[in-house]
Order: structure tokens, then C-alpha cells, then sequence
């Protein structure tokens, strides 16, 4: 069964969180999925919307893709799902009903592979969510979850919405729902 940390973070917090996973571990930022097979690192992982990938290298010495020939958007590469590497999707700021928000990030991993594998990669993980759990705030929006890193949380106090992981429809709940935030944003 799978884990994932959720978040909401700004270029700075990504920057700090960056920091911290290539300093403590030889973590190179590779992208989750690509159109060839050829491997290679991302040097701003903070400057991407698409999902990455956390390869550590002490975890695991060599990292391939893997070809899907047949699916919706074509054949293209990507990990197979077995291995130990943590997928990582930064939040992304948009402007929804006309206000700046910012959509949850997260790292993620389905746990799935080989025994040894799996113990070394829920350690480092747990090392990642503690880190999180320490240095960020817990989300103060209801059903939302996760954590607010300290960029983020600044603009938000200011008016930043926070939002889920997807772009929500324009409908009267989730408009409440993000009027509902302005009053929890207003007692804190």
C-alpha cells in the first residue's frame, strides 16, 4: 500500500526542502516519465510542473526507464513502480474565481518491490516526512491535510487559497469552500 506526505510550498520552501534531500542523501531529481529513454537530471526541479522523482543513490546504484508502448497518450518511458525512489510533485500556483491559489504537492511512493528495498525506502521516506512534520505547519484547512511549509503559510495569512491537488470546478461548494478559508484564515 502506498505513502504519500502532502504539502503546500512556495519556490523558496521547494528550494529548502531541495536543500535538505541532496544534502543528506546523493539524491539526483530526475523526471518521473519522458518521451525517450535517455535518463538525465533536472537542474531546477523547483521550476517544473510535472512530476520528479527523488532517485537515491545510495538506495539504488543505476535507474532505467521502463518502455510502455501502448497507452492513452502514446508510447513513452517511465520507473517502474517496484523500485525504491520517491515520486515528488511540487505545488503549483494558479489563479481560481479570480484569486491567487496554490495547488497541494506531494511525495509519494506505491511501496511496492523487493523486501530489503522496501525497508531502506520506508526509512528514507520516514526521514523526508519528519523533516516535513518538523520544519512546516500542520494545514489549517479543513479536509485538505497535510502541511504548509513556511513561504506558503506566510502568503496564505496574506490571502493565498489553498486548494487540493486538482483544479477544482467553479461550483456553489467550492466556493463556499474557498469563502470558508477567508474565515479561517481571519481567527488564526
Amino acid at each position: 500500500m502506498g505513502k504519500q506526505i502532502l504539502f503546500h510550498m512556495l519556490r523558496d520552501d521547494c528550494e529548502e526542502l531541495i536543500k535538505f534531500v541532496q544534502e543528506r542523501d546523493p539524491v539526483i531529481i530526475v523526471p518521473f516519465d519522458s518521451q525517450t529513454s535517455e535518463l538525465h537530471d533536472v537542474k531546477l526541479p523547483c521550476d517544473y510542473s510535472e512530476s520528479r522523482c527523488f532517485w537515491n543513490q545510495s538506495l539504488l546504484q543505476s535507474l532505467q526507464y521502463k518502455y510502455i508502448p501502448d497507452s492513452k497518450r502514446g508510447p513513452y518511458y517511465k520507473f517502474d513502480s517496484r523500485l525504491p525512489i520517491l515520486e515528488f510533485t511540487r505545488s503549483i500556483a494558479i489563479e481560481w474565481n479570480g484569486r491567487q491559489a496554490l495547488l497541494q504537492g506531494r511525495i509519494y511512493s506505491p511501496f511496492e518491490g523487493q523486501r530489503d528495498d522496501l525497508h531502506k525506502l520506508e526509512k528514507w521516506y520516514g526521514t523526508l516526512v519528519r523533516w516535513i512534520r518538523k520544519n512546516w505547519i500542520r494545514n489549517p484547512v479543513p479536509l485538505l491535510g497535510g502541511y504548509v511549509a513556511p513561504a506558503a503559510f506566510t502568503a496564505y495569512e496574506k490571502g493565498l487559497t489553498l486548494m487540493p491537488m486538482f483544479i477544482p470546478p467553479l461550483t456553489p461548494q467550492w466556493i463556499s469552500w474557498n469563502v470558508a478559508q477567508d474565515g479561517l484564515r481571519n481567527s488564526l
